[in-house]
């Protein structure tokens, strides 16, 4: 990987940083609209697509499509992964959990494909996965 490329996914592991900061600060102080206004504004800046893009696919779709709707590869799977887990807690938090499990299954779907053909494991991914399984659970 040439250094550009580095920089590149080191600029957009920072910028997702700053988003999800502000995010939650957003979310603590109980404004849930500009939140998602931020995070929708967000999505589309770094990966060139509104949530209701990603959201449109059923999940057999977004499976079968995932390695190519991303430029970006594993760093674009990565970023679109943490943006649909922090839109479905916004989400939940506008009362919306039909929104709110579609998105949290997207995330789902995104960690299962980067674990199995990628070969990326990641502990607290495994973690938040048990959340993310009781709320559809609960949700459906």
């Amino acid at each position: 990987m040439g250094i550009e490329r580095k920089d590149f996914l080191v600029r957009q592991f920072e910028e997702l940083g700053r988003v999800i900061a502000v995010l939650m600060g957003f979310r603590d102080k109980g404004e849930p609209e500009r939140a998602l206004h931020y995070a929708t504004d967000s999505l589309k800046g770094m990966l060139d697509n509104d949530p209701d893009y990603y959201l449109s696919f059923s999940d057999e779709e977004f499976r079968g499509n995932l390695q190519h709707l991303w430029k970006t590869g594993i760093a674009g799977m990565e970023i679109l992964s943490e943006m649909l887990y922090q839109l479905g807690w916004i989400y939940d938090d506008l009362g919306k959990p039909d929104l709110a499990s579609n998105c949290f299954r997207k995330v789902k779907i995104t960690w299962e494909v980067l674990e199995s053909d990628q070969g990326t494991f990641n502990m607290e991914r495994n973690m938040k996965l048990e959340v993310l399984d009781q709320y559809i659970s609960n949700h459906e």
